[in-house]
């Protein structure tokens, strides 16, 4: 490293700093070919980067150094070590190999480094050199960097300067970012915390200082939960030994005043270092056993902190005073913008925690202990304030404070209104369930969404003492009963914002009214929620013209988010008068700006929660005013509101297109013209994933309509717009890829929303094979490979008559000579797997609907398959590739097994030294590939066609199923070494070596247990039942020491067995889609009329396994030997089985 070097790296750094384009891009280009070549080159940025001598840099250049560093950081990235992603190593090996940075260079840069960090004065240089040195420490430390924490630990010291102790903590902020290891968060816990905890104590240092050790803390502490139960004894002697002393740090930070902290004069720093420590305390949570020591009091202070901050709320985000009121208030400082917050941000910080200690619930003294906690010791110590144990039934006080402040912490801020105000689409977006995406520190309007998603929490858990506490009388502490009361006076006072609270209840109230209908369904007396009087009171009152737009926008929305508990008349009028206000004219906001649309738009949405909540005969009547509204909108809308137009037309289609006659009543060209017009739009938009699915869902559910004459009219409008894009452009066109694909995606939508008749009568298959069969002959998009095939499977299951009768008119081919073409190249070696996972449903489809014309390239295609399947690396792809086999099997297991038997394949074997290639038959490949990937197979057809497949495979007797050996079962593992992710790799699982057949065996046994006596839903389903609460982990029983912290209420065990049902959408156990469930969607219908799908599976698979013992030859005796306790019971009962 010379000083030469040096010199010509400032010079070149300067030059990147260039006004002047060429200049800088020459520049950059000179650094490029520096870092691909000159080893030097990272030690030497490294002396820039130090605040003075040996630096050529003089101390005022900041900018130079700053441009140093971030050099060092990209060298760092790629030639640094081999673990980082974009690594390109250094071309030094012997042959030319890549190798990293040698280590005499690297020691140099990690000692500069942390020099840097020690003594720069300026804030922005010790950040630059901590994202650096975080980099090198991911990988280097503790091994070969070992220096590390005696250097931080000597940074960290009393008598250090707060630059100094900023630069050690602006690195660890960096590092912990990482993914640690149980070494280096042991290491840091042991070496650092102890110094952290003596600077958070120390009020020399500033606010933003001590509120780092708390950032640091926090992800310590989340890292240590990731790894508690891997490593439950290294993690149990870490939490005891430092946990305690810094909860009773974090406990005196927020039971102090927090008023003085709350004046924007203060800048905010003492709030940062509040919030982080609202932060640290929720993750603390996680270790149950320590924070219940301290629950009553964090609660308490919680509470009281968010009471005392409300004031600021009001006046500073709700209706800002004068001196707020143009936005004169602290801002983060350089380098703190991930500490900074706002007075919403602590809000929703706390909001947050306490939503954690709703979480722990006391014991019922007055109930007996439950088996689930027979063994268990009963949650003792400190008391939660939010429940009281003697009267589970009855809201605390505490309770009660908790939901009042998530209603006072809902309104609308000043900051809401101008951006709703200035954009229409925001407003939009701010209700939809993409906005849920966390809060932000600076943001009072992500304040709202937690609110709203703490409701939601305390609701679903919580939901009988919610709403008695919701719903309860003024003078009782009604929360609603409350808010609203105070919005009333607010408005006889005539003061700004009056309409806040009210919006706020209703906003709230909606966001979880599924929640609140499912609650009060269940009710059995008690105090719960009046929504009547909520709809007389709130609702009705604000859906007139002369009211605040958010408000009375909100009622719609409210109203509609109701509309399943609604009377039929009272419903009706509030759908009528939805359509009477879009069909007015949004521009009457006036003065206002974007008021008019605010109601207009919430109207929408009233309408489409209607469409999808009402009954069809509330509904569809309105729908011919609807369409011939909204329709013309949609040409001139953007972004999120188009995204609604679209959803509302597509709900009140699926409604009024369900009709038949009925449906008459709006013309089927209205419908081709709104679906020319969406696809116009789309077309420009085909970027935008949301928008193409919106169009997607409409397009299908028009396709399929039942009115007379819309389903052709759409199809025939939509399938020649598509498939000509499809084509429209060439392969190479990179730009217009997105629109190929999704011009396939929304073909796939209209094949399966349309009938067959329709396909057939608009000609479907000339209109699109020539085009799809080009694109899937040409195409290495993932994504047209999966759609385009699926296209085609849906026209041969649909109309295979046409697809027969179709030729390639430019080659004069057969279209099922066609398909195969693209078959074969989907199955090419060179191809990618995920073009093909679409493949198998067509070919079945082919065999069942055109078995004859495929039969002459049939052995030739089973031959390409297991090829392809010898290899194939994931699950999916397998099964696409072996349920052919499978349906073949059925009534051609013989002529099947003795073509792959005569099949040769050459696979790739591991050995001794790596691996090899050699040459197996086909029965063997895809046996071997079968028995591993079958028990995840997707599909209950397919998963039953597979079983009974493997069953003639089993009763064939090959030879090759005895001697080939596979993976059985897994053996255990004592070399007491805990694996982590990467030791995994180095160290995988071992297994018990059986032949083919024994795992066969194995694979029939379990099936038989799981197996169904009929159809998906029926009897015996196979999805088995929990014992009372066996098994079942809770937040409220997860305890890191084996304790529970609250008993069983009464009837939980019913309501724990009908919570799959809850999570998929409500109804009986009979009403579950189960086949949608097992296969991630719904099968083809003439699947579900197979018989193999409806046969009696359990009966059958008993037959077949008592019949074992006459086949000839005999199973050896080591296949039942290979059986486990549990299987062997089950083959037992198999046997045992009468039906």
């Amino acid at each position: 490293m010379s000083d030469a070097l040096q010199a010509e790296l400032v010079q070149v750094l300067g030059a990147t700093l260039s006004p002047d384009t060429n200049t800088r891009r020459a520049a950059e280009e000179q650094l490029a070919n520096l870092h691909a070549h000159n080893i030097d080159v990272g030690p030497a940025l490294s002396v820039l980067v130090l605040p003075a001598a040996p630096s050529p840099i003089p101390a005022g250049e900041t900018a130079l150094r700053q441009a140093a560093a971030l050099n060092l950081r990209q060298l760092v990235k790629a030639k640094w070590s081999p673990l980082f992603e974009f690594f390109t190593g250094y071309p030094t090996g012997p042959n030319r190999e890549t190798e990293a940075l040698p280590e005499p260079a690297k020691l140099t840069v990690r000692t500069n480094l942390l020099h840097a960090l020690a003594s720069s004065p300026s804030k922005s240089g010790r950040l630059a050199a901590s994202y650096t040195l975080a980099a090198i420490a991911s990988s280097d430390f503790p091994d070969q960097f070992p220096e590390l924490l005696p250097a931080l630990g000597q940074m960290l010291q009393p008598q250090s300067a707060p630059e100094t102790v900023h630069g050690a903590l602006a690195f660890l902020t960096e590092f912990v970012r990482n993914e640690l290891d149980e070494q280096q968060v042991v290491g840091i816990g042991q070496d650092l915390l102890p110094l952290m905890e003596r600077i958070l104590a120390d009020t020399q240092y500033s606010p933003f200082l001590r509120a780092r050790t708390l950032l640091i803390f926090r992800q310590l502490l989340e890292t240590l939960g990731m790894l508690k139960h891997t490593y439950p004894d290294i993690v149990k002697n870490a939490i005891d030994g430092f946990l305690p002393r810094w909860l009773q740090a974090l406990t005196g930070l927020v039971s102090s005043d927090i008023a003085p902290e709350l004046d924007p004069s203060s800048g905010w720093e003492a709030l940062a270092l509040r919030n982080e420590a609202y932060k640290s305390l929720k993750h603390a949570a996680y270790f149950r056993t320590h924070f219940r020591a301290i629950l009553p009091q964090i609660v308490e202070a919680a509470l009281s902190a968010l009471d005392r901050t409300l004031p600021s709320f009001e006046n500073i985000e709700m209706v800002p005073l004068p001196q707020y009121a143009d936005g004169n208030l602290p801002s983060a400082p350089d380098g703190e913008k991930d500490i900074f917050v706002s007075v919403a941000g602590v809000a929703a910080s706390a909001l947050e925690l306490l939503g954690e200690c709703l979480r722990f619930r006391d014991a019922d003294p007055k109930k007996k202990k439950s088996k689930q906690t027979s063994n268990a010791t009963e949650s003792t110590g400190p008391k939660n304030p939010l429940f009281d144990a003697s009267a589970p039934d009855q809201p605390t006080p505490a309770f009660r404070a908790l939901l009042s402040q998530l209603f006072a912490y809902a309104r609308v801020t000043q900051a809401d209104e101008e951006t709703w105000a200035d954009d229409i689409n925001a407003f939009v977006a701010a209700d939809e369930d993409e906005a849920y995406i966390g809060p932000d520190s600076t943001s009072s309007g992500l304040l709202r969404i937690v609110t709203i998603e703490q409701l939601s929490e305390i609701l679903a858990s919580q939901p009988a003492l919610t709403l008695a506490a919701l719903g309860a009388s003024p003078g009782e502490g009604g929360v609603v009963a409350q808010a609203c009361a105070r919005g009333h006076a607010k408005r006889a006072q005539g003061l700004e914002g009056w309409w806040k609270d009210e919006e706020a209840v209703l906003a709230c109230l909606g966001s979880v009214a599924e929640l609140v209908e499912e609650t009060l369904e269940e009710a059995q007396g008690g105090k719960t929620l009046d929504l009547e009087l909520i709809f007389q009171q709130v609702v009705m009152p604000n859906i007139g013209a002369n009211v605040t737009p958010f408000l009375r926008g909100r009622a719609f929305v409210f109203s509609s988010q109701y509309a399943s508990v609604l009377p039929a008349n009272i419903a009706t009028q509030f759908l009528e008068e939805a359509v009477r206000t879009i069909e007015s004219d949004p521009s009457t906001g006036g003065a206002d700006g974007n008021a008019g649309e605010i109601v207009t738009v919430s109207a929408i949405r009233c309408i489409k929660n209607f469409h999808r909540h009402l009954a069809s005969e509330i509904v569809r009547p309105y729908a011919s005013r609807i369409i011939s509204r909204l329709g013309p909108l949609l040409s001139s809308a953007q972004e999120d509101i188009l995204v609604l137009l679209l959803e509302t037309v597509q709900a009140v289609v699926a409604e009024s297109s369900q009709g038949g006659q009925q449906a008459a009543i709006v013309p089927a060209e209205t419908y081709a013209a709104i679906v020319q017009v969406a696809l116009n739009v789309w077309a420009g938009n085909a970027r935008d994933p949301v928008l193409g699915s919106v169009v997607a869902d409409l397009v299908n559910t028009m396709a399929g309509s039942k009115a007379p004459g819309v389903a052709q009219a759409v199809v025939s409008h939509t399938l020649p717009h598509l498939a000509s894009s499809m084509t429209a452009t060439p392969e190479s066109d990179e730009e217009s890829a997105p629109l190929r694909q999704s011009a396939v995606e929304l073909t796939d939508a209209v094949l399966d929303g349309a009938d067959a008749g329709v396909l057939a009568e608009v000609g479907a298959v000339g209109v699109v094979l020539p085009h799809l069969l080009q694109v899937l002959g040409r195409t290495e998009d993932r994504d047209i490979l999966q759609y385009g095939f699926k296209c085609l499977t849906l026209l041969v299951r649909k109309v295979p008559d046409q697809v027969l009768g179709w030729t390639d008119p430019s080659a004069s081919v057969p279209a099922i000579s066609a398909i195969l073409t693209v078959v074969a190249r989907a199955l090419s070696p060179d191809q990618a797997e995920s073009g093909g996972l679409e493949v198998g449903d067509l070919l079945i489809a082919l065999l069942r609907k055109a078995g004859n014309a495929v039969l002459p390239a049939l052995p030739e295609l089973l031959q390409a398959l297991v090829r392809r399947v010898a290899d194939a690396q994931t699950a999916s792809f397998s099964q696409s590739l072996i349920l052919p086999f499978a349906y073949l099997m059925q009534e051609q297991a013989p002529v099947v097994l003795d073509l792959l038997e005569s099949t040769t394949v050459e696979v790739t074997v591991a050995n001794s030294t790596g691996a090899e290639r050699r040459q197996i038959s086909g029965l063997e490949a895809l046996a071997t590939k079968w028995v591993e990937d079958c028990e995840t197979f997707r599909g209950f057809w397919a998963q039953r066609i597979s079983t009974l497949a493997l069953a003639r495979l089993l009763e064939s007797r090959r030879p090759v199923l005895d001697s080939v050996l596979v993976k059985g079962d897994q053996l255990a593992d004592d070399s007491n070494i805990i694996r982590t992710r990467s030791r995994s790799k180095t160290m995988p699982h071992k297994f018990t070596q059986i032949p083919i057949s024994a795992k066969l065996l194995k694979i029939l046994v379990t099936e038989f247990d799981r197996a169904s006596r009929g159809p998906p839903g029926g009897v015996g389903s196979g999805l088995g039942r929990l014992e009372a609460g066996e098994g079942i982990r809770t937040p409220d029983t997860d305890d890191e020491d084996g304790e529970w912290d609250d008993e069983d209420e009464p009837g939980h065990t019913d309501k724990g067995m009908s919570y799959l049902s809850d999570i998929l959408g409500g109804g009986d156990i009979e009403d579950l889609d189960f086949d949608g469930m097992l296969s991630g969607g719904v099968e083809d219908a003439e699947l579900k009329s197979d018989a193999v799908y409806q046969m009696d599976m359990k009966a059958h698979l008993a037959s077949f396994l008592r019949g074992l013992q006459n086949v000839t030859p005999a199973l050896p005796e080591s296949v039942a030997a290979s059986l486990t306790g549990d299987e062997a019971k089950r083959l037992q009962a198999a046997l045992n089985f009468s039906g």
